[in-house]
């Protein structure tokens, strides 16, 4: 019986997320923009799988609905941080597409209320989004300083001319083509 609740609980969730998606006219332009950042990586497997294409199109669409955040965020961090490989590893143990690292794990577990998949492209993504989300709050609602506060979990100000302000701004730029794909 105590199991009851929480299957209904993550059933409810499961639909709720496949009607959301149904209803994502943005899939098409999703994918334009994988398809556009990958163009010289023809053995990227997004580049050689359809199947694999759509779901990690809807896992980006997923997650900027969880998150509240726009789609081209989530898909620009995650090239950045991890030219869209799932298994990416970090200097400092970071891991997946978004580069979370235990501190955003656990805030994530937290926001979920359920069990994370790290190996999960879905849970990748929705984490990354709610960590990012998180960031900008501490920043004002910025997109740069919260990619600045993202990248190191303290600024939200990069110094002028450092290294973190240009990790910083050449994120920003991906963003920033991404939005021109969607407006193409």
């Amino acid at each position: 019986m105590k199991y009851i609740l929480p299957v209904l609980i993550i059933s409810a969730t499961l639909v709720r997320d496949a009607q959301a998606l149904a209803e994502f006219p943005e899939k098409p332009q999703v994918q334009k923009a994988i398809k556009h950042l990958l163009r010289s990586s023809k053995q990227h497997v997004l580049n050689r799988n359809e199947q694999g294409l759509n779901r990690f199109s809807e896992a980006i669409l997923q997650a900027s609905s969880r998150s509240q955040l726009p789609w081209e965020v989530i898909m620009g961090i995650s090239y950045c941080e991890s030219t869209f490989r799932t298994k990416a590893r970090g200097k400092l143990g970071e891991i997946g597409l978004m580069q979370l690292h235990g501190k955003s794990w656990a805030y994530c577990k937290e926001k979920e209320d359920r069990k994370i998949d790290k190996t999960s492209v879905e849970d990748q993504l929705i984490c990354g989004g709610h960590w990012f989300s998180h960031a900008m709050s501490k920043c004002d609602e910025s997109v740069e300083q919260g990619l600045s506060m993202y990248l190191t979990g303290d600024v939200c100000k990069p110094k002028k001319g450092g290294n973190l302000n240009f990790l910083v701004k050449s994120r920003m730029k991906v963003i920033q083509s991404i939005r021109n794909i969607r407006n193409d």
